[in-house]
């Protein structure tokens, strides 16, 4: 194994002079509307205190509601509040972490997403058939993720919206698919929810 790789990363994080009164301040001052924190991007690791993982903010690292941070200093200074998800894709994009260097004297020895102790962050072993490919290889779609890494995605994202429109703030959730929109939401499930990528398993979840 690598003697260090993105897990070891996540706890090092400590954001120790994250100030989202001070910043959110300034984007006011600066003509600013309404504020979009990210809850999620490629990465796999949540932004919020995350029910479904264990890779989050508030139990890693900063050990920081980051979400709740930029939302309540956003509602404080009277902007609109939005969050945005990028985690659909991770499944194929951190396959890379199953793979290996190719040269070097590391050549051959893999990365951390091997290791299952580690798979609730770099996916389980069946995205390693990705490993080496480029996204353009791989494909920006949902072809080839398994039903398990869609249910627990909706899970995850439904987990963040929830959160995020903690009494009703959230004007406006779009995600990193630009044909993707949710509005509003109740406690269960948003009053208009269309996800592409995953659009067609949505009814059997």
């Amino acid at each position: 194994m690598p003697k260090v790789g993105f897990k070891d990363l996540c706890p090092l994080w400590k954001a120790a002079e994250f100030d989202p009164e001070h910043l959110m301040g300034l984007y006011k001052r600066a003509g600013a509307k309404y504020f979009v924190s990210m809850g999620v991007h490629h990465d796999n690791f949540d932004l919020w205190n995350s029910r479904h993982t264990r890779w989050n903010a508030v139990k890693v690292g900063p050990h920081k509601d980051v979400v709740g941070l930029w939302r309540t200093a956003a509602l404080k200074h009277g902007l609109k509040f939005g969050v945005s998800e990028h985690l659909w894709i991770s499944y194929k994009w951190f396959a890379v972490s199953h793979g290996s260097d190719k040269t070097g004297p590391l050549a051959g020895v893999h990365y951390d997403g091997v290791n299952p102790a580690y798979a609730d962050l770099y996916h389980d072993a069946s995205v390693a058939k990705w490993a080496d490919d480029t996204p353009v290889q791989f494909g920006w779609n949902d072809l080839g993720m398994s039903d398990a890494w869609r249910r627990h995605w909706f899970l995850r994202i439904q987990d963040l919206v929830e959160v995020a429109i903690e009494g009703g703030h959230l004007e406006n959730r779009r995600t990193d698919n630009a044909e993707t929109d949710i509005f509003g939401a109740t406690c269960n499930y948003p009053k208009r929810l269309h996800v592409s990528p995953f659009a067609e398993k949505r009814a059997t979840w």
